[in-house]
């Protein structure tokens, strides 16, 4: 089955309904309620990135992950970390990370 994976969830769903037009099922990864709208949500601290691998591995087995997207700009280095798992073109994970921390550059 083909997804898109959402890093975090700021209640705006418009990139959700879309994707689900476009026929993707949409996943989420993150710490929120099981109310959010998406056809399956891995629960995750975002700040750990051993359970954040942990969940990427159930997710690998069970979707081909064609796209990673936050809309959320504090989960941009978790949103380029899992998309180097799925080797999905995207910001690198030392660049995101520099976004959020001018002084980690």
């Amino acid at each position: 089955m083909k997804c898109i994976v959402f890093v975090g969830y700021n209640y705006s769903t418009e990139n959700i309904f879309p994707a689900e037009k476009m026929g993707y099922k949409t996943v989420l990864v993150g710490p929120q309620k099981d109310d959010a709208p998406f056809d399956e949500i891995f629960k995750t601290n975002l700040k750990n990135p051993k359970t954040i691998l942990a969940n990427l591995k159930r997710i690998k087995r069970k979707y081909k992950v064609c796209g990673v997207i936050t809309r959320m700009e504090r989960f941009t280095p978790q949103q380029a970390f899992i998309s180097q798992f799925f080797k999905i073109p995207a910001t690198e994970e030392e660049t995101a990370v520099g976004s959020r921390h001018k002084y980690a550059l």
